[in-house]
């Protein structure tokens, strides 16, 4: 059984963690438009940069520590949710319409939070 070791987001690298969530064309243009979204002036980084970005930059209770969790959790789930229709399937969904879901969910999720507090009062 042959195994196509390909992205199949981008179909020109090989697939790894790194490459598929954030080294990929495809999950780069993701990084970059909610980084662009959340007003961080930055490039994605790789897997292991990524990582200690987050750990520096999702601490805490700050809204805007909740809100770059939920980003994070999102385009990589997005990301992963993509690649499977795509690989089995031969389905695809834009870069625009994976961003514009995951801010849905942040706004979403915040309302949630939101409602919570209050309920608690």
């Amino acid at each position: 059984m042959n195994v196509d070791i390909k992205c199949p987001l981008c179909l020109t690298k090989n697939e790894t963690v790194s490459h598929l969530f954030f080294e990929c064309q495809f999950a780069s243009n993701i990084w970059n438009k909610m980084l662009r979204w959340q007003g961080i002036s930055r490039h994605a980084f790789r897997w292991q940069e990524e990582l200690e970005w987050m750990v520096r930059n999702c601490k805490g209770k700050f809204a805007s520590s909740h809100i770059n969790r939920i980003a994070i959790t999102g385009c990589i789930y997005h990301v992963w949710k993509e690649r499977n229709p795509r690989l089995f399937q031969g389905k695809s969904t834009s870069v625009e319409c994976i961003v514009r879901t995951v801010i849905q969910e942040i706004f979403y999720l915040g309302s949630l939070k939101s409602k919570i507090k209050l309920e608690n009062l």
